[in-house]
C-alpha cells in the first residue's frame, strides 16, 4: 500500500492545493460582486438582480471546496477527548470507522448531488442565465473530494504509513 501512497498522497496534495486556490478566486469575487451589489442598491439605486445568485453561487463553492480540504487537513471538527483516553488500537479502530463513514457520506453527496443536479438541470435559474442545478455542482464536487481524501486517509491508517499523530502534526 505504501507504493500506492507515494503516489497518491502528491496527488492529493496538488488537489487540495488547487481547491483552496479556487476557493480564494471565489471569494475574491465574492467580494467583487458583494461589492457591487451594494453600490447598485445603495448609490445608483439600481440594484444588480444577477448578483444576489452568483454570490449564493459563490459562497456555495467556497464552503464547499473549503470543508474538503478541511477534513484532508484534520481542520474539522474533533472530539479527540474521548480518543485519547482509549488505547492506541482501539484509537486506530475508531479513526479507520470514522473514515470509512466519512468516506461513505462524500459517496453520497456525490450521488445525491447529481441525482438533484439531474432533476432541475433542465429548469433556468431565474437570475441567471445558468441551469438551475448549479447550485448543486458544488454538492459533488465536496463529495468527490471528500472520497478521494479519505481513501488517502485510509490507506495511510491501514498501511501504517503515517500515524494518525504525524499527521495532525504535519
Amino acid at each position: 500500500m505504501q507504493p500506492f501512497l507515494r503516489i497518491y498522497t502528491p496527488i492529493m496534495q496538488g488537489l487540495a492545493r488547487v481547491a483552496i486556490v479556487f476557493c480564494g478566486a471565489c471569494l475574491a469575487a465574492l467580494i467583487v460582486v458583494t461589492g457591487w451589489m451594494v453600490y447598485g442598491r445603495y448609490v445608483l439605486n439600481d440594484p444588480p438582480t444577477w448578483a444576489e445568485s452568483t454570490s449564493l453561487i459563490l459562497v456555495l463553492f467556497v464552503s464547499a471546496c473549503g470543508a474538503a480540504v478541511g477534513i484532508r487537513e484534520r481542520l474539522h471538527l474533533r472530539i479527540v477527548l474521548f480518543l485519547e483516553l482509549v488505547s492506541p488500537r482501539t484509537r486506530l479502530v475508531l479513526e479507520i470507522l470514522v473514515n470509512a463513514l466519512l468516506l461513505f457520506f462524500g459517496l453520497l453527496m456525490v450521488h445525491g448531488g447529481y441525482a438533484a443536479a439531474a432533476q432541475v438541470w433542465a429548469f433556468p435559474d431565474a437570475m441567471l442565465p445558468v441551469p438551475r442545478g448549479i447550485y448543486y455542482v458544488p454538492m459533488i464536487i465536496t463529495g468527490g473530494l471528500i472520497s478521494l481524501f479519505e481513501i488517502e486517509i485510509l490507506a495511510e491508517l491501514l498501511s501504517g504509513w503515517k500515524t494518525v499523530e504525524s499527521r495532525e502534526n504535519a
